[in-house]
C-alpha cells in the first residue's frame, strides 16, 4: 500500500491540482453552463410539466388529462378576453386566441407576412410581461403528443423504425414500444427539456474527467522511464512487481477524480431545479419519446449514467497508462493522447453515455439502427475486460524484461 500512495503523490500534487482546478473551471464556463441554458424554451416547458406533476403526479392518466384539457380551455377564455379588449389585435383582424395561434403556427402565411402582425407577434410571445400565449402554445404540444400517443397504431409504430431493419428486430421494437404503453410509463410528463439538457451536460462532464484523467495519468510511467528509475526497479522483485502497483494507483486516481467532479457536477446540478421529475419514468411521451429497453425513472437512469461514468473513466485511465508505458517522449505520450481522448469524446460517448438503455440510435445519413437489449452491457464488459488484458500482458512482459 505504501507503494502505491507514492504512485498517487508522485502524480497529483498541488501543482497538478491547481491546474485542474483552472482546467474545470474554464470548461464550465466555457462548455457545461452554456450547455445548460441552450435548449429553448426551457424554463417554461419545465414549468409546465412541473405544474403537472404537482396536479396529477408522475404520471397524467385519462381522466386527468380531461381536467388539464379544461384548464388549457379557461387559459384560451383568458386569451380570448384579453385580445377582445386590446385593439391592437382588433385592428389587425384578430378577434381570438385561435386565429393568433394559427398566425404563431405559421399557418396563416398571408396574415403573417404584415409587418405589424409580426411586431404584435414578438411582443406577446417573447417581450411582453403576458406570458399566455407562450404557455398556451407550449401546453398545445403537450395535448397533441399525449392525444398522439394515446391512440398509437402498429401502422406507426412501423414508421418509427427504419426500413433498414430486420423484421425480427421491428418486432423487438415493436413489442417493446407495447410493453412501455400497456405498463403506464408513456403517461409519464417528464419533459424533454430536462431529458436532453441532463444527457449533455452528463456528455459534457464525462469529456472533463476524461480530460482531467489523461492529464494526471499520463506521466505515470513515462516519468520513471524518463528518469531511468525504471532500470534500478528491475534489480528487485519488488521493483519488477511495481507496473501492478501502477495498475491499482491509476484505477484509484480515475475514481478519485470521478468522483470529485461528478460531485461538485451534482452540487451545479441541483442548481436546475429539476429534482421534481426525479420520479418520471424516461419513456414518457413528453421526452419525445425516449424508447429504452428498462423501465427506468429519470432518478435512475442519472444513477445508471453515474454507473456507466466509472466504468468509461476506468477503462480509459488503463489505456492511458498502457500508453505511457509504451511510448519514450512527453511529445509522442500528448500526441497519441489527444487521438485516443478525440475518439472516444466525440464517436463512443454518444453510445456509451446518451444511448445506454435505448432500443435504437439515430444516425444522420443512415437512419435507426437497432440496440439488442443486451448490446450495451457487452459493450461495458468489453470496455473493461479489453484493458485489463492488455495490462496483464504488459505487467507479464515487465516481469520478464531485460535491462
Amino acid at each position: 500500500m505504501r507503494i502505491i500512495k507514492h504512485e498517487i503523490e508522485k502524480v497529483i500534487n498541488i501543482k497538478t491540482i491547481l491546474i485542474l482546478f483552472i482546467i474545470s473551471v474554464l470548461f464550465y464556463k466555457l462548455v457545461i453552463i452554456p450547455k445548460a441554458d441552450v435548449i429553448v424554451n426551457k424554463d417554461l416547458v419545465n414549468t409546465v410539466a412541473s405544474n403537472m406533476i404537482k396536479d396529477y403526479g408522475v404520471t397524467m392518466e385519462n381522466d386527468e388529462f380531461k381536467d388539464f384539457k379544461n384548464k388549457y380551455n379557461e387559459k384560451v377564455k383568458l386569451a380570448n378576453d384579453f385580445i377582445k379588449d386590446n385593439e391592437e389585435f382588433s385592428d389587425l383582424g384578430i378577434l381570438n386566441y385561435k386565429e393568433f395561434d394559427k398566425i404563431v403556427r405559421n399557418n396563416g402565411e398571408e396574415k403573417y407576412n404584415n409587418p405589424k402582425l409580426q411586431e404584435l407577434y414578438h411582443k406577446y410571445i417573447y417581450h411582453d410581461e403576458i406570458s399566455l400565449f407562450n404557455e398556451l402554445s407550449e401546453i398545445e404540444n403537450i395535448l397533441m403528443t399525449y392525444e398522439h400517443e394515446g391512440s398509437v397504431e402498429e401502422s406507426i409504430l412501423f414508421d418509427v423504425v427504419s426500413n433498414k431493419m430486420s423484421e425480427d428486430s421491428k418486432e423487438k421494437v415493436i413489442s417493446r414500444i407495447y410493453e412501455i404503453i400497456n405498463s403506464g410509463d408513456r403517461n409519464s410528463p417528464l419533459p424533454y427539456t430536462v431529458f436532453e439538457q441532463y444527457d449533455d451536460l452528463i456528455k459534457a462532464i464525462t469529456k472533463l474527467i476524461l480530460i482531467s484523467a489523461v492529464f494526471v495519468i499520463s506521466p505515470i510511467y513515462l516519468k520513471d522511464k524518463l528518469e531511468k528509475i525504471n532500470y534500478l526497479q528491475y534489480y528487485s522483485h519488488i521493483g519488477r512487481d511495481i507496473f501492478k502497483k501502477k495498475i491499482v494507483a491509476t484505477i484509484l486516481i480515475s475514481i478519485l477524480i470521478t468522483s470529485i467532479q461528478l460531485i461538485v457536477f451534482f452540487i451545479y446540478y441541483k442548481t436546475q431545479n429539476n429534482s421534481i421529475f426525479l420520479d418520471c419514468s424516461i419513456s414518457g411521451f413528453f421526452n419525445s419519446p425516449i424508447d429504452s429497453w428498462y423501465n427506468l425513472t429519470f432518478r435512475s437512469y442519472i444513477g445508471l449514467t453515474i454507473v456507466c461514468v466509472y466504468l468509461i473513466s476506468i477503462a480509459v485511465s488503463m489505456v492511458i497508462l498502457y500508453i505511457s508505458s509504451k511510448v519514450n517522449s512527453y511529445i509522442s505520450l500528448i500526441g497519441i493522447q489527444v487521438i485516443n481522448l478525440f475518439i472516444v469524446s466525440n464517436f463512443m460517448l454518444k453510445i456509451l453515455i446518451n444511448q445506454v438503455s435505448s432500443i435504437y440510435i439515430t444516425i444522420t445519413r443512415i437512419g435507426y439502427i437497432y440496440l439488442p437489449k443486451y448490446f450495451l452491457p457487452i459493450v461495458y464488459m468489453v470496455l473493461i475486460i479489453l484493458p485489463i488484458s492488455i495490462l496483464y500482458l504488459r505487467n507479464k512482459k515487465e516481469l520478464k524484461c531485460d535491462i
